[in-house]
């Protein structure tokens, strides 16, 4: 049987300029120890054939002059390998400044996620903690389009951001540049409190909202596609498939389950390969309470991290679970039908939402 290729987000720095509340891997700011490069070299020499598509996420990498190294590396070595980052808009000031690191980005990545949370300046930088968030935000999405970059924006799904004055004001600045819209639904920190919240009723009415106006392209999640979607089953794939690398090398499941209890190895373990099965997926469970569904065949209990995150445990469904609140038919949503080329690192990546405005 032939080896399914992976996806992998890879946080090779936890360095940041930003302070956004609702981080998940504010934690790991602690540890500021990295791998050297020729430990990542050699994990990619092992590996590389085995890597579908590469995002670099969690913290700022534009901030580190090896990460261009590395990336560089890559596209060299294993040019079939697709290279994408989720950045916080820093990625225009640095590389505008620097000609070497901008030849390098241009010619080696494909695709750039622009985080943007409000379409109010104020509000933005706020939620970022940073007084130039907005400005660097928009400025990074002109220099994808004036270099012809694959750009998706990237919002956190609260109760806030997803206030309908403030979507449609997200979607309008995305629809200016012609990017994708990406809805990062919130996961709680499995170690923390935080005061952010994404109540069921908020996303829900977002989501028709989004179906009314003939936005939504792809929704790159487990139980939403199950019961709105109209695609082909779409699995998560967290621990099988897709998995998170941090800076220090150690590896998990997802981009959210950032702990011992979840780890599956580390890049400095010579003997390590993605060309096994690993324990975490053996672990994962379709919940009791599921069995009975008629969508449990598609949607297996909904996304893996959500589960972990709000309960702890693999037998319990999804906490967005219509059934969880309500029949699944007071709310009427439909996938937008005229995709075109639509295409994006994300949708094999993690359970995440997609739309075009106005498309």
């Amino acid at each position: 049987m032939k080896q399914e290729k992976i996806v992998l987000g890879i946080g090779y720095t936890n360095s940041c300029n930003m302070n956004c509340d609702f981080c998940y891997s504010k934690d790991n700011r602690m540890f500021s120890y990295k791998q050297p490069i020729d430990v990542w070299k050699k994990f990619f020499d092992k590996n590389g054939k085995y890597i579908q598509s590469i995002n670099y996420g969690t913290g700022e990498n534009v901030l580190e002059d090896e990460w261009f190294v590395l990336i560089e590396y890559i596209a060299e070595k294993f040019p079939d390998i697709v290279q994408a980052v989720t950045t916080n808009g820093s990625i225009s000031k640095i590389l505008n400044e620097d000609k070497k690191k901008k030849k390098i980005f241009l010619k080696t990545i494909s695709e750039v996620d622009v985080s943007l949370d409000y379409s109010s300046k104020d509000k933005h930088n706020k939620i970022r903690g940073n007084n130039f968030a907005y400005e660097w935000a928009l400025d990074t999405m002109s220099f994808c389009n004036e270099n012809g970059l694959r750009l998706t924006i990237v919002t956190i799904g609260l109760d806030q951001t997803l206030e309908l004055d403030n979507i449609e004001g997200i979607f309008n600045i995305a629809k200016k540049y012609n990017a994708y819209n990406r809805i990062n639904i919130y996961r709680k920190s499995i170690d923390r409190e935080d005061n952010c919240e994404l109540s069921y009723n908020a996303l829900m009415n977002f989501l028709q909202w989004a179906s009314k106006n003939d936005s939504i392209v792809e929704l790159s999640d487990p139980l939403f596609n199950a019961i709105y979607g109209n695609e082909n089953n779409i699995e998560d794939k967290s621990g099988v498939s897709s998995f998170r690398v941090v800076s220090d090398g150690r590896i998990y499941p997802s981009t959210y389950l950032l702990h011992d209890d979840f780890l599956i190895g580390n890049i400095k373990d010579e003997n390590f390969t993605f060309n096994k099965k690993f324990e975490f997926s053996s672990k994962v469970i379709i919940p009791d309470d599921c069995k009975e569904c008629i969508y449990v065949d598609k949607c297996k209990g909904g996304a893996i991290d959500r589960r972990i995150l709000w309960y702890k445990t693999f037998n319990h469904q999804d906490p967005y679970c219509p059934f969880l609140h309500h029949n699944e038919s007071e709310y009427k949503i439909f996938i937008n039908s005229k995709r075109g080329d639509f295409k994006s690192v994300h949708a094999g990546y993690l359970p995440t939402l997609f739309f075009k405005y106005g498309s």
